[in-house]
């Protein structure tokens, strides 16, 4: 007898009944799939919807309309280009419904995580032709293999690397070479200061779309006068240039080289002084969320100034309770949260000839740039 017809056994509810985790994920699974229109694939980003990104969204693959913006985009303007053409591939995202899924609202980290499952995902599981940077194990083999460091084969290979006539590159495979931190469920994504006087302030973990809008916000407001002193930028950095080569060994005329009259040059650093200052000012309001001491009345009450004019946070990230130090504090605590990729990647050492963990950080204008350049997976063009 069937043990839930036994004599005198309570009858059970099909309904109680607990489903299996297996059967249950794949429900979740369909459930997802329902509605989604064709072309669009579900992602889940490592971040889980504890940051900015959704625990669950749905993307499609990139447009011809998409990579020619691309392709016609200079390289300081791909971060900016990215917003637009990312969200033009999510699902949920609606232009007109500031409350919908964005990348604007993602952080720098899920936005990378975001592009490398665009291409492993429609494009190929490899990313190739990345430019190799030394290590010191690397130079310590190449002094061994190549009769060491005083030897004439040594130092031309140096030679190449550093005049770039020979460049190493390596691959790395995004299933198998790249991992991801596991984020915690009680992550704190803002940071508050507590200073002297009773001073007290909150910053935010910025997002995607503030570092885009600050960019633009800096650039906007130094146009004329980056114009204005590009000459004596280039003249300068290319006699810089010229000297580290020319201590490195190489025959290099200076005298062919312009030069700068020393009253230009400290116009010029004062100029790159009051950028920086202004620019440190810039990311030190965009970051600050809550602040007090803004009615001397009331020094004790906490205003929210997140959606105050970026002139009005200014003026009050100028505040000398938040100088240099307590703001670079801060910004170390942001970095010390792990989440997103793995900075330690596995990869073949092109110079080793053999599998090495190494740090590596992806930079967003090469995934951008190897987007581009790729044609998708699966794709196969016949004459007929």
């Amino acid at each position: 007898m069937a043990q839930n017809e036994r004599v005198g056994a309570e009858p059970i509810n099909p309904n109680d009944v607990k489903e299996s985790q297996e059967l249950k994920n794949i429900r979740e699974n369909l459930d997802k799939k329902k509605g989604t229109p064709a072309g669009y694939i579900p992602v889940e980003l490592s971040t889980r919807g504890l940051l900015g990104a959704p625990k669950l969204f749905h993307i499609r693959n990139l447009n011809t309309e998409d990579l020619m913006e691309l392709g016609l985009s200079d390289e300081e303007d791909l971060p900016i280009k990215a917003v637009t053409m990312l969200d033009n591939i999510i699902l949920e995202h609606d232009p007109a419904d500031s409350k919908s899924v964005s990348v604007k609202k993602f952080h720098e980290k899920e936005v990378m995580e975001l592009i490398l499952f665009v291409y492993e995902a429609f494009y190929t599981d490899t990313l190739t032709d990345l430019t190799w940077t030394l290590t010191d194990e690397d130079i310590e083999f190449l002094k061994e293999s190549k009769g060491g460091e005083l030897s004439d084969e040594y130092r031309s290979f140096m030679r190449a690397i550093e005049q770039k006539t020979y460049v190493p590159k390596f691959e790395v495979n995004l299933k198998t070479g790249v991992d991801y931190h596991e984020i915690p469920d009680d992550i704190k994504t803002t940071v508050r200061v507590n200073g002297r006087n009773g001073f007290s302030a909150k910053f935010c973990l910025p997002k995607y779309g503030d570092v885009v809008d600050l960019k633009y916000f800096i650039e906007s407001k130094y146009k004329e006068e980056d114009k204005r002193y590009a000459n004596v930028a280039n003249s300068i950095k290319m006699r810089k240039d010229a000297e580290d080569r020319l201590m490195r060994g190489e025959n290099i005329n200076l005298r062919g080289l312009p030069d700068v009259p020393k009253f230009e040059k400290d116009k010029f650093r004062e100029y790159e002084i009051e950028k920086s200052i202004f620019a440190m000012t810039a990311i030190k309001a965009y970051h600050l969320m809550e602040i007090n001491h803004v009615d001397p009345n009331n020094m004790d009450k906490m205003y929210d100034v997140s959606n105050l004019p970026m002139e009005k946070k200014m003026e009050m990230a100028k505040s000398p309770e938040i100088d240099h130090s307590t703001f670079h504090q801060v910004q170390d605590m942001f970095s010390k949260l792990q989440f997103g990729i793995k900075e330690e990647i596995t990869v073949k050492d092109p110079i080793l000839e053999r599998i090495v963990q190494r740090k590596y950080s992806f930079q967003l204008i090469d995934l951008l740039q190897a987007i581009r350049d790729k044609r998708p997976a699966e794709v196969v063009l016949t004459y007929e």
